[in-house]
């Protein structure tokens, strides 16, 4: 499975078309890895957050999910099963 890293850019390109890119990775059979880019850790881990519910609302169970830790923020991997 290829992986694919997507930076989130709030500042730059609207939430809609961030998640429309990750859907259409993830529907291409592809595995994501999710950064963003925020100006602070809490930062960071909030916009991780909103991400993964927002992906989780619109693949449910069929969402694979691994937690990237980093010193003070984290990242996800997401994949369909």
């Amino acid at each position: 499975m290829n992986n694919t890293n997507f930076v989130c850019s709030d500042r730059f390109i609207s939430q809609e078309e961030n998640l429309q890119k990750m859907i259409n990775v993830l529907d291409n059979k592809k595995s994501l890895r999710v950064g963003t880019d925020s100006l602070g850790h809490s930062e960071n881990n909030a916009i991780q957050e909103h991400y993964k519910r927002l992906l989780i609302k619109h693949y449910g169970n069929r969402l694979e999910i691994t937690k990237n830790n980093g010193a003070y923020s984290y990242s996800y991997n997401y994949k369909l099963n």
